[in-house]
């Protein structure tokens, strides 16, 4: 079993952390993600194995440098190096996965006072978005700390990503085929969380593309379908104009979400039948819930709210079940 930690500018609380895991009989590898020469006296003080490279590359590509190292131990462990995650925790942890030979989680509470706001809130967002794609519930889907065992290196090394959405993207693709364990740590914020090299907009643009691009389609094939529409009824009655429209903007929207949202490998033959299928589901349940809205609320109201409800819905059940 080796203790995997990636760095990125590091302070003294990883020289503190690597020294009390050594003491603990714990082998570990440090893989310093291109901090360069300003940080080389943190990592010369480092006692444990430590691979360098420059320049800075993520810390998706850092986790997958040292999974590829480390491929032929039976438990890789990855924690974060900024002190959020204490010795004895890791060996919980690892403890659970060695037992479960399970991916296992080590989850923080988020619900408590010394969390800073933007983590609580954003931790929160991401749980929820890991339920749209995954359909399970996730208490901490942003821990650093987890327990991989050998089974899921080759998932972990093809998992999408070089940067803070690899973790998310990992945890996904395997929430869709295995079973993973949740194991409560201490939960610890020191200085509001300022040694945090997590940048808002870029990093969450990446986490959150999957959902984005699903929107960017949704509104692609709403214009084609208004635009189809348009050129449709010169030529035929409104009825079947709309029929039509749709057909051709139903078909745009599973191409692109078929191979640039969801990238499915599943034959055509499996993912077009659940479309349609799914497709008259949806229109009946936007009809049949505009209706009983409206009784209490104006009808364009009501279909917004319907629709946008279903929007949510589409995203999950594509993502599970049409194109999986």
């Amino acid at each position: 079993m080796y203790i995997l930690i990636p760095s990125y500018c590091p302070d003294e609380k990883l020289v503190k952390l690597v020294n009390e895991l050594m003491a603990n009989n714990l082998n570990v590898l440090v893989v310093d993600d291109g901090s360069g020469e300003d940080y080389k006296a943190i990592f010369d003080q480092l006692k444990c194995e430590v691979i360098s490279y420059y320049p800075n590359k993520g810390k998706g590509y850092a986790l997958k440098t040292g999974i590829k190292h480390l491929y032929d131990s039976d438990i890789i462990v990855t924690a974060d190096s900024d002190g959020q995650h204490k010795v004895e925790d890791i060996i919980k942890v690892a403890e659970a996965c060695k037992e479960s030979k399970e991916l296992v989680l080590g989850v923080r509470n988020l619900n408590q006072d010394n969390v800073p706001f933007k983590s609580k809130h954003g931790n929160r967002i991401t749980s929820f978005f890991f339920f749209l794609r995954c359909g399970q519930h996730c208490k901490d889907t942003q821990t650093g700390l987890r327990a991989i065992p050998k089974s899921l290196y080759d998932m972990a090394l093809n998992s999408e990503g070089e940067r803070y959405e690899y973790e998310m993207n990992f945890l996904c693709e395997l929430a869709l085929k295995y079973p993973f364990q949740q194991v409560e740590i201490e939960t610890i914020y020191e200085n509001n969380n300022e040694g945090s090299h997590f940048r808002p907009v870029v990093d969450s643009y990446r986490i959150y593309k999957p959902l984005l691009k699903f929107i960017a389609s949704s509104l692609i094939a709403s214009l084609a379908d208004i635009i189809m529409f348009i050129i449709f009824k010169r030529y035929v009655d409104v009825f079947y104009a709309v029929i039509l429209a749709r057909i051709i903007s139903a078909s745009i929207n599973f191409i692109i979400n078929r191979h640039r949202v969801f990238k499915s490998t599943a034959s055509l033959k499996k993912t077009a039948p659940k479309y349609i299928c799914f497709v008259l589901v949806l229109m009946m349940l936007s009809a049949s819930f505009t209706n009983l809205l409206s009784k209490i609320l104006p009808a364009t109201l009501a279909k917004i709210i319907v629709d946008a409800c279903l929007f949510i819905l589409s995203y999950s059940v594509q993502n599970r079940f049409v194109y999986r």
